[in-house]
């Protein structure tokens, strides 16, 4: 009896061997993903409410952008001056929706499908704005506007007539550029040569990729869910962090702030990627005056992303921000930096 339950175990042991050898690769990934996200744990745990996230704010001058605006005036503008990485393309899909010439109400004559990775494909099934679930352009909006997956943002972008151009390329295309069936240089060596990228070349391959994706130019889309089908070749949290920092449009806080329209009440507008974070609203005033805040991100430890993701903190403090002055005042109490870190050289691990 004792001898079979020796076999039984070892041949137990040797089929999780084998499976781990045929998977080291996924096994590797998910050890270094665990790893990542314990970046920045104890600053995470210190997080439990807006005035600790002010805090937070408060002491990295050199990685955030916060405004607050009243109409033409500035209240505060604590941080960065220069432009940052944007977590995400909702803002400028929105602002290029309200200013199209396009009726919106036309319906889309694409589908969302045509802008989500492979990966995502299957939960687009039921989704609006597919073959058996047509819509018009404001309806794209609204779904844009509740927060959304960025497929969406993208399909606006294209249905506002506005695809390409500054920030109205469409995310898709950055996140194609760093991996597809048609790369073979290691991730590290792909990440040196975005940053050696000017801002047009990036822009330039987004949008080329990303249009042999929705149109399926030469098969590229097939073949592409066909290579992720089978494995592709996955990137790590830190991986994407660095790739985002390097590749995504950049804007100003104030630059953000002209693109928040005027509202009733008060509206949140948050967009995330790991390491960024955009975090904005709106709020009207006595008088017809609005309150606008516009807060960016950058090189947020993984813990502390994923923990502002879960709480939404973030947007805690923009509410903190349109409502209570005495955060306002805490904010404008110490000397804002004029530009960027000399250096932008990202922490390699």
């Amino acid at each position: 009896m004792k001898r079979h339950l020796l076999i039984a175990f070892t041949l137990l042991v040797l089929v999780v061997l084998g499976v781990l050898a045929r998977n080291a690769s996924a096994v590797r990934l998910m050890v270094q993903n665990a790893r990542a996200l314990q970046d920045g744990a104890d600053q995470a745990e210190a997080l439990d409410d807006p005035a600790a996230v002010l805090d937070y704010v408060r002491a990295h001058p050199d990685r955030v952008s916060v405004l607050v605006v009243e109409d033409a005036d500035t209240l505060v503008w604590w941080g960065r001056r220069d432009a940052m990485p944007l977590a995400g393309g909702r803002l400028h899909a929105l602002a290029a929706h309200l200013s199209s010439a396009l009726p919106d109400t036309a319906q889309v004559a694409e589908t969302v499908t045509a802008f989500a990775l492979p990966e995502d494909l299957a939960t687009f099934a039921e989704a609006a704005c597919t073959e058996t679930q047509p819509c018009a352009r404001a309806d794209v909006a609204d779904l844009v506007a509740r927060g959304e997956r960025r497929a969406y943002t993208d399909l606006l972008l294209s249905a506002a007539g506005t695809y390409r151009g500054g920030s109205a390329i469409p995310y898709l295309g950055y996140l194609l550029s760093w991996n597809n069936h048609t790369l073979n240089a290691p991730v590290a060596d792909r990440l040196a040569a975005f940053q050696m990228m000017s801002r047009t070349h990036l822009d330039t391959l987004a949008y080329d990729i990303a249009q042999a994706y929705r149109l399926d130019e030469e098969g590229f889309r097939q073949r592409e869910v066909a290579w992720r089908a089978q494995g592709g070749l996955a990137i790590s949290l830190r991986e994407q962090r660095d790739l985002a920092h390097a590749t995504f449009p950049r804007a100003t806080a104030a630059a953000m702030s002209t693109l928040l329209p005027a509202a009733p009440e008060v509206r949140l507008y948050s967009e995330a990627f790991p390491g960024l974070v955009l975090a904005a609203g709106v709020r009207p005033m006595a008088e017809g005056r609005t309150r606008t805040v516009v807060m960016l991100l950058e090189e947020v430890p993984l813990a502390v992303f994923y923990h502002l993701g879960r709480t939404r903190l973030d947007r805690g403090l923009v509410l903190e921000l349109l409502h209570n002055d005495q955060a306002v005042a805490r904010l404008s109490s110490l000397p804002a930096v004029a530009s960027s870190r000399a250096s932008t050289a990202r922490r390699t691990r």
